[in-house]
């Protein structure tokens, strides 16, 4: 039972949804933050792809009760902002989340923003 999971930072699970969400999947993506306590939502770029970045239109939410699943097969990683928003010389960077393609995210309702592109170098 999940409920009683002690939730680690990093980790990426699938969550369940609001009641009132428009989507016909029951569950979302989210990593775990602070301290096991919330939940950031994930999104990627693209129909298919399977690496994900934090979604900064969707704020966190509280974990207790919500998580259905955690991912195993994630590999985290990094990639370099773009230059042209705040990071002139290159240094900041975001955390991604690489999931097998043996992953099913049937059930998932993918969040696509194509703002989020990698940054093309």
């Amino acid at each position: 039972n999940t409920e009683e999971l002690d939730l680690m930072d990093g980790w990426v699970v699938k969550y369940r949804l609001p009641e009132q969400s428009e989507s016909v999947q029951p569950n979302g993506l989210a990593v775990v933050t602070a301290d096991g306590g919330q939940l950031q939502p994930l999104c990627t770029w693209e129909e298919g792809e399977r690496t994900f970045v934090h979604d900064e239109e969707l704020g966190t939410l509280e974990a207790a009760g919500r998580v259905v699943n955690v991912i195993d097969d994630v590999c985290p990683s990094f990639r370099q902002l773009p230059r042209d928003q705040g990071n002139p010389h290159g240094e900041h960077s975001e955390v991604t989340y690489m999931l097998d393609e043996a992953e099913d995210l049937s059930d998932v309702a993918v969040i696509i923003r194509d703002d989020r592109h990698p940054p093309i170098l």
